[in-house]
C-alpha cells in the first residue's frame, strides 16, 4: 500500500535512510512500514515527478547524457510524464491508513489474470501509456494516482537495478477504490 501524505507531520525515526530511490523503498517496503521523503530521496526523476524539485531542466540533462539521445527527445520524455503539482511531504508504505494506490511486481501470467478480471468488471479494454523512464515513481505511482486508473510499467533502468525488479517482472499500480471493485 502506498499513501501520500500531504499534511500528516513526518514521523521522527521512521523515515528511509538518505539516498533511498522510490523503487528501492517499493522493494523495501514489503518487510517495513517507513516513509519516504524529499529529503532523503536521491532519484532525480522520483524527485521530479513528486514535485519535490523543480528540476526539469537537470532530469532533461542528465537523460540526455545518460541515454545518449538528444536534448529534443530527452525534452518530449521528461514533458510527458505525470508530474504531481502539490508535492507530499511524505510518502507511507504499508501504514495503518487507507493506501491511495497498490503497488505490486507480476509475472506477466499474473498481469493477465488481473487483466481478465478487469475486463469482466469494467469492460472493454484497458488502456496503457508506457514510458522507459521513471517507470514505478511516474509510471505507475503518480499516474496511478493522478488518473485514478491502474497503470503499469516493464521498469527503467534503475528501477531493476535499485528496485530490485527482476527480469520476469513488471510493475503494476491499482488506484484502492478500483481495487475494491475488483474485488467485489
Amino acid at each position: 500500500g502506498v499513501k501520500f501524505l500531504f499534511s500528516d507531520p513526518v514521523r521522527e525515526g521512521r523515515c528511509f535512510p538518505k539516498e533511498t530511490r522510490f523503487c528501492e523503498a517499493v522493494s523495501r517496503s514489503w518487510s517495513s512500514n517507513e516513509l519516504l521523503t524529499g529529503g532523503c530521496s536521491n532519484c532525480m526523476g522520483a524527485n521530479y515527478v513528486f514535485g519535490w524539485e523543480n528540476n526539469g531542466d537537470k532530469v532533461i540533462e542528465n537523460y540526455h547524457k545518460k541515454r545518449n539521445i538528444s536534448i529534443q527527445a530527452a525534452a518530449a520524455i521528461i514533458k510527458c510524464l505525470p508530474r504531481m503539482e502539490a508535492a507530499p511531504r511524505a510518502i507511507g508504505f504499508n501504514g495503518d491508513e487507507s493506501p491511495d494506490l497498490l503497488v505490486a511486481c507480476l509475472q506477466p501470467q499474473q498481469f493477465m489474470k488481473l487483466l481478465d478480471v478487469y475486463q469482466r468488471v469494467f469492460g472493454g479494454e484497458m488502456k496503457v501509456d508506457l514510458s522507459s523512464f521513471a517507470a514505478v515513481c511516474g509510471g505507475v505511482a503518480v499516474k496511478a494516482y493522478l488518473t485514478e486508473r491502474i497503470s503499469l510499467s516493464f521498469g527503467c533502468e534503475d528501477s531493476r537495478q535499485y528496485g530490485g525488479i527482476s527480469r520476469d517482472r513488471l510493475i503494476v499500480g491499482i488506484p484502492y477504490a478500483e481495487a475494491h471493485k475488483l474485488l467485489a
